[in-house]
């Protein structure tokens, strides 16, 4: 872009690494603060304020610090596993109006980088309002000392979570009195156990099972195992 007849950056014109550190440290409050985007933080937002600098400064033209660590942006990719609604969508562009005006950006250079903002969370929505959607294959996730449970959706008193296994990792017996389970193998093979009985079982496989039953499951593969496991009640 030109300014004053000489070719800048969105990023030089708005006063480059200063002013986007200080619209980041004005915007993360707000939005930790907001009802509809605080549960995307249960964590807090100490990590994810300097991914939002580097991106930011990437954003409108300074150095690529988001690319050179953590690969390219693919913002709405990397956000797949949450649901970004209009309504989510529509706050984050309120907070970051109201970081705007607390550091004094406005004028027609502020109004050009808001307006791509906008482009930005209207990409970003992948959910409609009233609707949870979550792609189960962003939910990797394994640790070395036992397996893993991500929560998916909850309603009520149901719920529905993915399990992830190592090699020889289980989930002991157990049982959920007074609900159906119902299980898909997302990833890898094992063995589930209900009651005295025990079959092996591999990818896409569904099993359902009486919540009074007692129930475990055992990675017996080579690789990692994931299951969808939905407790309805």
């Amino acid at each position: 872009m030109q300014l004053n007849g000489t070719e800048t950056t969105l990023y030089e014109a708005l006063g480059g690494e200063t002013t986007i550190r200080r619209l980041v440290e004005a915007f993360y409050p707000r939005v930790y603060r907001d009802p509809d985007l605080r549960p995307l933080f249960p964590n807090g937002v100490d990590e994810i304020k300097e991914k939002q600098f580097m991106f930011l400064t990437q954003f409108t033209g300074g150095p690529a610090l988001y690319s050179e660590k953590y690969g390219p942006p693919r913002m709405r990719y990397r956000h797949l596993a949450f649901e970004i609604t209009p309504r989510r969508a529509a706050a984050w562009l309120r907070c970051m109006s109201g970081a705007m005006e607390e550091i004094g950006l406005k004028g027609p250079l502020a109004d050009i980088f808001f307006e791509r903002l906008k482009e930005v969370a209207g990409i970003m929505v992948n959910t409609p309002d009233g609707m949870e959607i979550k792609s189960l294959n962003a939910l990797r996730e394994f640790s070395d000392e036992k397996f893993t449970m991500q929560t998916v959706h909850r309603m009520g008193n149901s719920v529905s979570l993915v399990l992830g296994f190592k090699p020889g990792q289980e989930l002991p017996p157990h049982k959920h009195s007074g609900a159906f389970v119902f299980v898909l193998v997302l990833e890898g093979e094992g063995t589930v156990t209900v009651g005295d009985k025990t079959a092996r079982v591999q990818r896409e496989d569904s099993i359902c099972i009486d919540g009074d039953e007692m129930f475990s499951f055992r990675n017996t593969g080579s690789g990692p195992a994931r299951l969808h496991v939905v407790l309805a009640k």
